[in-house]
């Protein structure tokens, strides 16, 4: 016990709450957990906000879940995913199709989808 240990207090940290009764000390974490299916994340359609090739950062707090799409009208077009200057994803993907990428990304890291120049991309959704 912490009483036989000779501790007489605790100092509580951020989302830590300490009650004390005769013979008893609870600790107990009030801090409501972050990260993906936690706090009812949902699905954003952030299409019109992004740009092939640009640099975005995670603020969220808590990890992140990206999904987007592509479509070209030429062979072997390409998608290239980096994560923390990481590349997660580096692929041709065949002519007309829609293919996907999906990807997690942790609190505070950035990241970016580029498409080969001329296609078009038909999704990007996060999870946040």
């Amino acid at each position: 016990s912490l009483a036989n240990a000779g501790v007489t207090s605790l100092t509580a940290g951020a989302g830590i709450s300490v009650t004390a009764s005769t013979g008893a000390i609870t600790i107990a974490n009030t801090v409501i957990p972050k990260g993906l299916g936690q706090n009812g994340e949902i699905w954003r359609d952030v299409k019109a906000s992004r740009v092939s090739g640009t640099l975005y950062t995670n603020t969220n707090g808590y990890p992140i879940m990206v999904i987007a799409s592509g479509t070209a009208s030429f062979a072997s077009p390409t998608i290239t995913v980096v994560v923390n200057g990481v590349t997660l994803i580096a692929w041709s993907f065949p002519y007309g199709s829609g293919q996907p990428v999906s990807f997690i990304v942790p609190t505070g890291a950035t990241y970016s989808i580029t498409f080969a120049s001329g296609t078009i991309y038909n999704s990007w959704v996060e999870l946040y």
